[in-house]
């Protein structure tokens, strides 16, 4: 809600896709879409919540938690837009992720069956 603005914090994105996709029924369509950062961290995805650091794999949010949560709504359709290595023209309050690196490419051109992704840049891109 705009009066009351919730950070993008790890427990708060994470309740939020499950709550949502909790609320599927078998002829809806879910689109999922993520502007944010994506970092790679032994040789896996994630995204980075405000909180998050992108050293620390334990306070990311697994790319893999991710598509697995999709994977089980009960919906026709499940598609995740991603929009996680962008570069910001009116400078950063964080580092940028920097480019999409080639392992999570792979790792999202192969989602669970049923979940379909799509990416705003391809591995080494912004």
């Amino acid at each position: 809600h705009p009066r009351n603005p919730v950070p993008p914090l790890k427990p708060v994105v994470e309740e939020m896709v499950q709550g949502f996709l909790k609320t599927c029924r078998k002829q809806d369509r879910a689109l999922v879409v993520i502007a944010g950062h994506v970092v790679e961290a032994e040789g896996k995805g994630y995204l980075v919540p405000l909180e998050g650091d992108p050293a620390a794999p334990d306070t990311l949010i697994p790319l893999s938690w991710l598509l697995d949560q999709m994977a089980k709504a009960d919906c026709r359709q499940k598609v995740l837009v991603l929009d996680g290595n962008r570069r910001s023209s009116r400078g950063e309050e964080r580092p940028t992720p920097g480019p999409l690196s080639e392992a999570v490419e792979k790792q999202l051109a192969s989602p669970p069956p049923g979940v379909q992704v799509w990416l705003s840049c391809s591995k080494e891109q912004v």
